[in-house]
């Protein structure tokens, strides 16, 4: 069930972010990176998180999503929003199961580091920080806690997970 939670809330940024090409929390995520071959695009998590919870697209933001639809720029925002409410405990233990491990580092040659470095802890860290906080949670939230800017890798990205037609 996290699993799958996961894949369509990360899947959906991913996908989108893949098909775009191209915060703020204290000690979190401030930017997200996205590197395509020597090419690195950056966009801010204050940008993102504008959108997600008043539906704004900030100039900053409008540079990558002028060439989704409505439909498509709807579809991101809702999966940035829905809610999960799994607490810290039961996020932790579902993270420490073998088939959530391998699919958490699989995402994580993905979703990496500043410096490339594999993200399976960070996103592991952020996925049960985002679970303590009171209340529901989303993934949204995941990002604000992610405890460095995050790097995707778009080549790896579409390997992993193919954008259908």
């Amino acid at each position: 069930m996290l699993v799958d939670a996961i894949r369509l809330g990360v899947g959906s940024l991913i996908g989108t972010l893949i098909v775009l090409l191209t915060t703020t929390s204290a000690q979190g995520a401030e930017r997200i990176y996205l590197k395509y071959g020597p090419l690195l695009f950056a966009l801010s998590v204050e940008s993102l998180a504008t959108f997600v919870h008043t539906g704004e697209i900030t100039p900053e933001l409008a540079r990558y999503t002028s060439q989704l639809d409505q439909n498509t720029r709807q579809q991101l925002r809702q999966a940035l929003q829905q809610p999960y409410t799994m607490n810290e405990v039961a996020v932790y233990r579902m993270t420490e199961i073998p088939v959530v491990v391998d699919f958490l580092q699989g995402l994580g040659e993905v979703i990496n580091t500043p410096s490339g470095l594999n993200g399976f802890y960070a996103i592991r860290s952020a996925l049960v920080l985002a679970a303590a906080e009171p209340g529901d949670w989303t993934m949204m939230d995941v990002i604000h806690h992610f405890p460095t800017d995050i790097r995707i890798d778009v080549e790896r990205a579409m390997q992993r997970f193919p954008v259908m037609p």
